[in-house]
């Protein structure tokens, strides 16, 4: 019972199911299979003649584009999109020292074309809760375009999102403001304060989402994601998806009917 004079705490995911739901990719729903060499960043890196200098984080930086900075704004075609890719990888394989070559590009093309996606083993439970709850999701992602399509290849009809938002397709990456209108653009009538954000960065999936109304919670599948005292106290954690779909299957034991 709330004090006369006060106001009730806001619902938490904890207590409240979502209508809908938004999942990041990469650390939320999956990861690159095993024995996949999953980064042209991996590639430069070993390549480089002197490892020892190497900032491996600004070189991953440097291969998403970011050169020293939040990277926002990307090309909205997948033509596009794969020049201003090549464009980074060059950038990248200078700092390392590696010799820019066609043979290089090329291997490096390769690589995001030979790489598999693996999901973790409580991604597909939790989203065939959703769908027999008839709770719609979407992918908020700034992975490269071949992600959509492994993606969809290692779902069933059932589950598959009712959209992408995808950097690519957006011509922006999380956590640029439009990435989240166009997650609602997907998801209408339904809105922010109805959906669950759930990704594993705080600054792309929580503090971005948050700005435009949405709940969020944040995955920590290794516990190893570092906030501070006060971004702890007011985000939620879980350490895999089995929460949603206690909540989801607790709010609503029997599916709804269509």
């Amino acid at each position: 019972m709330t004090t006369p004079g006060t106001t009730a705490a806001p619902p938490t995911p904890e207590t409240t199911p979502p209508q809908a739901v938004a999942f990041d990719f990469f650390g939320t729903l999956g990861h690159w299979e095993p024995g996949t060499v999953g980064s042209p960043a991996q590639v430069l890196y070993d390549a480089a003649p002197d490892r020892a200098r190497i900032d491996t984080v600004h070189l991953v930086d440097l291969v998403e584009g970011k050169n020293g900075t939040v990277q926002r704004d990307t090309p909205v075609t997948a033509a596009a999109y794969a020049r201003w890719e090549e464009d980074s990888w060059r950038a990248a394989a200078r700092y390392a020292h590696v010799p820019v070559t066609p043979a290089l590009i090329e291997e490096l093309r390769t690589v995001l074309d030979a790489r598999r996606l693996e999901l973790y083993e409580d991604v597909r439970p939790a989203l065939r809760t959703l769908h027999e709850h008839h709770i719609p999701w979407v992918l908020c992602s700034n992975a490269s375009p071949d992600v959509e399509g492994k993606l969809h290849t290692l779902l069933g009809p059932e589950l598959r999102p009712r959209g992408c938002v995808v950097s690519w397709r957006v011509g922006a990456r999380k956590p640029h403001p439009r990435m989240f209108t166009t997650v609602l653009d997907e998801l209408a009538p339904l809105t922010a304060a109805e959906t669950l954000f759930i990704g594993d960065r705080y600054d792309c999936d929580i503090a971005g989402p948050r700005t435009h109304g949405f709940r969020t919670t944040l995955l920590d599948r290794d516990g190893r994601t570092a906030l501070r005292d006060t971004e702890r106290a007011a985000t939620t954690v879980w350490s895999d998806l089995r929460p949603l779909t206690e909540l989801v299957r607790h709010a609503s034991p029997t599916p709804a009917t269509p």
